[in-house]
């Protein structure tokens, strides 16, 4: 996977990335076709990018260009993580990242805590986003009972650090499996258990006791000050919020009371909800919400466009799940 530096108000930060096009699975800036839309997705907090496997192996979404990022203290992204660490500061990294490549304005894909950031990215940076496109988008105040659950996820994930010399990798472990349960609801399949097994060793590296007050920042406060009105107003561009029906973190009524308040700003704010599928419905659910996303794109390009899906396509990350333990057509997924 490539990389590119960027310079921020806290250090240099280096930037993993994924960027595939109709053509190629892996291929490098210079390959970007900009005649069709391009999608920038981005992750939820504890999960890196290889959570969009789902929808950069799938031939409708394909006929785009999609790119996902790393964000800080997530698969091998690397840099400081400050004090404030945010979805506004994210939203920093984002827009310098697409200048560093050249990124033109482009359709963000956001998933989770990654919703966040898509907003942020619009209201800072109205020019550089053409629609945004919000799975399990989070509400501007966390539950009592999510809270709690995320302290939880971190207290067993510090635990397990507790003796250096005998690290007890079932607390850790256990840490992931909140994590899944949460996403998930009932993380049985390949792919799912796949995804924590990256997380795990992402997390061995990436949080280790030096860096517990890094991980805290970035996984656990990351979404404390949520989206200030004032910042909604500057958006310009559609938006589309997808609510998973089987969220057991988060009610319909939360979506609707976020779409509400979106609308009231004057946003134009759909909402969409997709039956059966958890939080992270984007990959458990990717036949209800891919061709979603498609649509979505198609509809406010800016242009007309007739694209053909390519006819023979590779995820990226193939290898790198198989590793992980991940059987495709396992008789355990869906």
């Amino acid at each position: 996977m490539p990389y590119t530096s960027i310079q921020t108000a806290s250090g240099p930060v280096r930037v993993r990335y994924t960027l595939s096009t109709p053509s190629q699975s892996s291929a490098k800036v210079e390959s970007l076709d900009r005649s069709i839309p391009t999608l920038l997705l981005l992750h939820p907090t504890f999960i890196s990018h290889e959570i969009f496997h789902p929808q950069f192996n799938d031939a409708r979404l394909r006929k785009f260009n999609l790119i996902a990022i790393d964000t800080r203290c997530h698969g091998e992204t690397s840099g400081s993580v400050p004090e404030g660490y945010s979805p506004l500061t994210a939203a920093d990294d984002v827009a310098k990242f697409m200048d560093a490549l050249g990124i033109p304005s482009c359709h963000l894909v956001g998933l989770s805590a990654g919703s966040s950031i898509a907003l942020q990215v619009a209201s800072a940076h109205p020019s550089k986003v053409l629609s945004l496109f919000l799975v399990s988008p989070l509400p501007s105040a966390m539950t009592p009972e999510v809270s709690e659950g995320m302290k939880e996820i971190y207290d067993c994930w510090e635990a397990g650090f507790q003796d250096m010399d005998n690290i007890d990798e079932t607390a850790l472990h256990d840490a992931v499996y909140g994590v899944l349960q949460f996403g998930f609801n009932n993380p049985a399949s390949s792919l799912v258990r796949a995804l924590g097994e990256m997380a795990f060793s992402s997390g061995l590296k990436n949080w280790t006791p030096e860096h517990f007050s890094e991980f805290h920042r970035a996984c656990i406060s990351f979404t404390k000050d949520a989206i200030t009105d004032a910042q909604l107003e500057r958006i310009s561009c559609p938006m589309k919020l997808v609510h998973c029906a089987e969220d057991i973190a988060f009610p319909v009524e939360l979506a609707q009371q976020t779409q509400m308040r979106y609308q009231n700003i004057g946003l134009d704010a759909g909402l969409l909800t997709v039956a059966h599928a958890g939080h992270y419905g984007t990959v458990t659910h990717p036949e209800s919400i891919n061709p979603l996303i498609s649509q979505f794109v198609l509809a406010n390009h800016g242009s007309k466009l007739s694209l053909p899906c390519p006819s023979l396509i590779t995820s990226p990350f193939e290898a790198a799940l198989r590793q992980a333990g991940w059987v495709e057509d396992s008789e355990e997924d869906w």
